[in-house]
């Protein structure tokens, strides 16, 4: 309505949908709205971007403005695509909005300051720790407006006159009329500075660490536990203790004991750069340096043995391990290798193409080359295929109040992932052929392709929204024998260096993000020889020498003067069914073979049509001088007498 207001037309009644942020669109004017699903609605404004709505419940889902990545807040139109995107026009063009996609961005409120190093929820608010220090993500409640003070009625100022009891001041409280759901702002923790690199919850207490040191976090204030710089922090659940490594090759442990962090110098004999650290199921504890990979025996909380293994390919990047089931792994300089149980790692790699893998939070992630996944079982609940809209990510972890992934991209993007949205089955877009791109290529109901030297190249797209890169194809090309090939982002473009003449059938299939395959498209084509392998040029040929034949031979038996010319002609004729036949085996062989071999074969022809030649010569020959008759070879002739 013209009044901001929204109503729903339900069994031939309007209902109207009270908003809980209607103050939100009074202010910012309500211009269009859409329908995303039977549990949201999108409504568009002239100030304010795009309010998601449950029309349900009346509650505000999400607002999409400049801040959160639309280009203008001023909207002019709203529309749904056939899977539930939300396009949006503005000045600067359209902007199509997934609401559906389980990921939450956090990194576009106010007050975020640094690159974004770590994430993590506790007590119900959102830490996120970056180069320049740790920042929580609070509600921006707007200072209340005081109303001028009225004076008591029963007040008087005469000269002389009792005083009465004054009554007390009436100060009025006015709220800001916006709803506080958008009014979120990052605060610095004060006590903290410096980069921030891992977080993490242990036994109740938030715990940060980074160049300043290891501080719990009580509130908005950090308290120092260690104040040098550290490189990783490691909470051994057996020991109950911390594992701090720090910058200066120590590795420090600490316990909570009578309420205050207290250091037990359980490794104080160990030197070395410690980058990650992990338990295995034995209550061994494992520390990865650049050189060494150390693991520590315990027995009843205390430690019995320390035993150092060398990495086979040390470098200066930063070794990680983890433990699944009874194996245990490390990765160090782009190779995995795998604990062998006397004491040494031997080489053990599983993964295609480049190498991508890092560990946070105490989780080991890695990318099989189409999505990031790992071992631990706690994640498998998780729809993790979601993930591979990032192909570069350098920061996952669990969030440890809901079912949930922080997400933190290699630009600088902080996301929440959970499982309570889903991306809703709706019809797939089609798969097209883009484009066939070659010499002499005709494209019609049958595609037609001149054989040649140079490639042929077959362009695939299916649109798809949601992540364009991810659409992964495969194909087969029937006609050559071939499997399918491997799934792949890339296989969407098929070249072909040289194809035999022939029919063919290409089919090509895709499949999504989530895995979901679609039906097998079939492109039919065929690849047309040169001209001079084609049948109306033999046809054509083979006209050519019988025309030369049936000239040689008039022009011999007309006039014993032509014939010579008669024999320079049949010699021709020759020659050229040579050539005619080297032609049609060397199609028939359908090879390229080098000049030597070419020459080997014109020679083999010639000897095979060479009785061939001395008969056909000897007959023409007899025929011209009437030695010999073919008869009604044209026209009747007269018998001799």
């Amino acid at each position: 309505m013209s009044d901001n207001r929204v109503f729903l037309h339900e069994e031939n009644n309007f209902r109207e949908l009270v908003l809980k942020d209607q103050s939100f669109l009074n202010k910012h004017v309500l211009v269009d709205g859409v329908w995303v699903n039977d549990n949201l609605i999108a409504l568009g404004t002239l100030r304010g971007g795009v309010l998601f709505v449950n029309p349900q419940t009346g509650v505000t889902e999400q607002i999409v403005d400049y801040l959160s990545g639309l280009p203008d807040n001023e909207v002019y139109a709203l529309m749904t695509d056939r899977r539930l995107g939300v396009w949006v026009a503005h000045e600067y063009g359209f902007t199509r909005i997934a609401p559906n996609i389980p990921f939450r961005s956090f990194d576009h409120f106010e007050g975020l300051a640094g690159n974004l190093l770590c994430a993590q929820s506790f007590q119900g608010k959102v830490f996120v720790g970056t180069t320049l220090g740790l920042f929580q993500l609070i509600e921006d409640v707007p200072a209340p407006i005081i109303a001028p003070i009225k004076e008591a009625k029963n007040a008087k100022s005469k000269k002389g006159a009792t005083k009465k009891k004054q009554a007390p001041i009436e100060v009025e409280e006015k709220k800001d009329s916006i709803s506080s759901t958008v009014n979120f702002i990052y605060k610095k923790i004060t006590g903290l500075e410096g980069k921030v690199m891992q977080l993490a919850v242990v036994n109740g207490k938030f715990i940060a660490s980074g160049l300043s040191g290891v501080f719990e976090i009580d509130g908005a204030t950090a308290k120092p536990i260690i104040q040098e710089p550290v490189r990783s922090v490691f909470f051994s659940p057996s020991l109950q203790q911390l594992f701090i490594g720090t910058f200066n090759e120590r590795l420090k442990t600490m316990a909570y004991i009578n309420n205050t962090w207290q250091e037990t110098n359980l490794l104080d004999s160990l030197r070395d750069f410690i980058s990650h650290a992990f338990e295995d199921h034995l209550e061994n504890i494992w520390l990865c340096g650049r050189t060494k990979i150390y693991k520590i025996e315990t027995v009843d909380g205390d430690v019995t043995d320390i035993i150092g293994m060398a990495i086979n390919n040390p470098s200066r990047d930063e070794t990680v391990g983890l433990a699944y089931g009874t194996e245990l792994y490390i990765a160090a300089s782009g190779q995995f290798s795998r604990y062998d149980g006397h004491g040494s790692f031997v080489k053990f790699d599983s993964l295609p193409g480049p190498r991508k893998y890092f560990a946070s939070a105490g989780y080991f992630w890695f990318n099989d080359g189409a999505r990031w996944r790992t071992v631990d079982k706690k994640m498998q609940s998780l729809k993790l295929n979601w993930l591979g809209l990032f192909p570069n990510l350098r920061y996952l972890a669990p969030d440890n109040q809901d079912e949930a992934l922080w997400v933190i991209s290699a630009n600088n993007e902080l996301y929440k992932f959970t499982n309570t949205i889903d991306e809703p089955i709706a019809s797939r877009y089609p798969l097209f052929l883009r484009d066939v791109r070659g010499q002499e290529v005709e494209i019609s109901k049958q595609i037609e392709i001149e054989q040649n030297e140079n490639s042929v190249v077959f362009e695939f797209i299916q649109p798809d929204y949601v992540g364009t890169n991810v659409t992964q194809y495969r194909y087969q090309v029937k006609g050559l024998n071939t499997p399918w090939s491997a799934w792949s982002t890339s296989n969407n473009i098929i070249t072909f260096s040289y194809l035999p003449a022939g029919r063919y059938w290409l089919a090509i299939q895709s499949r999504d993000l989530l895995g979901t395959e679609s039906s097998v498209e079939q492109i039919d084509f065929r690849v047309l020889p040169p001209y001079w392998k084609r049948w109306w040029f033999y046809a054509l040929e083979f006209i050519v020498f019988s025309m030369l034949v049936i000239l040689s031979m008039r022009l011999g038996r007309a006039n014993p003067r032509y014939r010579y010319i008669s024999q320079i002609l049949s010699l021709l004729t020759v020659v050229m069914l040579i050539q005619f036949l080297q032609t049609i085996l060397s199609a028939l062989i359908g090879i390229k073979t080098s000049p030597v071999i070419e020459f080997m074969i014109q020679v083999c022809v010639a000897l095979a049509v060479f009785p061939v030649e001395i008969i056909a010569r000897d007959a023409m020959m007899k025929y011209s001088q009437r030695k010999y008759q073919i008869t009604r070879i044209w026209g009747n002739r007269k018998s001799k007498k």
